[in-house]
């Protein structure tokens, strides 16, 4: 028997790609909005109704997608966002205990949580409501831009466009902007439908198959590291030098670590211990163990120099998660559960300007997984910024909510 849905909400730009996708997987939908006749214009021969027929609409209904929603785009009071964004969602889910719906979808946008805008205030207060129900089970789905065979809002202009051209362009975009394609949330919803748990989701794109953002970070990487070695190859060997005659050992300290695909590689850097020292994570490392210049390397980061050799060979770039020791085996697994290591290493990323270090294995992977997520070459240029600047815990680079 095929799971039945209501979508309220299902007449906006979302629900008109969803609602396809979602029927041609099988599922029975019951379609709900503010002007009935308007939705069944643009949904014939289907079940609609509007908000005043909730009792009706529910009858029978399994889950409810709820993309209802008055828009950020939208010129509106504080009380209009309010009526339309908490109102509206608390009668649906009166509605529904009475129906004895136990699942709700939810969406939500990735940076409203950070957004002082009246929508954004309705639209987390929506949140803690559902946050705050024991009767159902909750999945949120935070979402950037999205986009599929038609374009809305600003994209729209491509819609006049041949949709192969378009989806060019949008590629280059989504170079800039985070963005997720209809069919990928279809997918999303689908999983979601089936799965007997409470969820939050941190849904993108990513940069999977994003030929435009690969280009460019890989021409950003060599040029980067052959501009370190033409103006700074002084600097490297006076560095190498200080390290040799300062203390027992070599200058260039090789170490293992786990790169893309899980795939061990050599890490090289300019050696800051004394010799002998057990190969931990920098976080375990004991004061005593660093060399009389090893603590002004570290601090400055001079240390990390010898990985634009890294990055030229191709086992890390600029900006990435920093690669982990293979006796990490903690961090390592929840790595590898998160798709961490789908990307290249950085020499640094996204966790370290916000000071999350490999002490916390978990944390460090979800954050790792969210810079994936997030990726642009925005986030990537302040990033780098923030890292030469020696800017510490930069929060205003990620959503507050790290429940992903």
């Amino acid at each position: 028997m095929a799971i039945k849905i209501a979508i309220p909400g299902a007449s906006g730009f979302v629900g008109r790609q969803i609602v396809p996708l979602l029927e041609a997987k099988g599922y029975e939908l019951v379609l709900i909005g503010r002007h009935k006749a308007r939705l069944a214009a643009v949904f014939p021969n289907r079940r609609v109704f509007d908000y005043d027929d909730l009792d009706v609409a529910f009858s029978g209904v399994d889950a409810i997608l709820h993309l209802a929603v008055l828009n950020n785009n939208v010129v509106a009071t504080a009380e209009e966002f309010e009526i339309a964004n908490i109102d509206l969602l608390k009668n649906i889910i009166l509605k529904a205990k009475t129906a004895k719906v136990d699942k709700i979808i939810y969406t939500a946008t990735i940076h409203q949580q950070a957004d002082k805008s009246n929508y954004a205030h309705s639209k987390n207060e929506a949140e803690r409501f559902l946050n705050d129900l024991n009767v159902m089970r909750v999945t949120i789905i935070r979402l950037p831009i999205v986009h599929g065979e038609r374009f809305a809002g600003k994209l729209s202009l491509l819609n006049a466009l041949p949709y192969p051209l378009a989806r060019y362009i949008v590629s280059v975009l989504a170079s800039f902007k985070v963005t997720l394609h209809i069919t990928k949330l279809a997918n999303c919803i689908d999983a979601e439908l089936n799965s007997k748990a409470s969820n939050e989701i941190l849904l993108t794109d990513q940069q999977d198959g994003n030929l435009f953002y690969a280009i460019v970070c890989r021409f950003v990487d060599v040029g980067f590291s052959i501009s370190i070695i033409v103006v700074f190859w002084w600097l490297l060997i006076v560095v190498w030098l200080a390290v040799k005659l300062t203390s027992e050992g070599t200058g260039i300290f090789v170490q293992q670590r786990v790169g893309r695909c899980g795939k061990v590689f050599s890490l090289y850097k300019f050696r800051t211990m004394v010799k002998g020292t057990k190969q931990v994570g920098s976080h375990e490392i004991n004061g005593s163990s660093l060399t009389k210049i090893g603590k002004f390397l570290r601090k400055t980061k001079i240390d990390e120099l010898p990985q634009i050799f890294n990055i030229l060979r191709g086992n890390m770039s600029l900006i990435g998660p920093r690669p982990c020791l293979m006796v990490q085996q903690e961090l390592v697994s929840a790595r590898w559960k998160r798709g961490v290591f789908d990307v290249l290493p950085g020499i640094t990323g996204y966790a370290q300007v916000q000071n999350i270090d490999m002490s916390n294995p978990e944390l460090l992977a979800k954050v790792d997984e969210e810079y994936i997520k997030l990726r642009t070459l925005p986030l990537d240029f302040r990033i780098l910024v923030s890292t030469i600047l020696g800017w510490k815990d930069n929060r205003d680079l990620s959503p507050p909510n790290r429940t992903i």
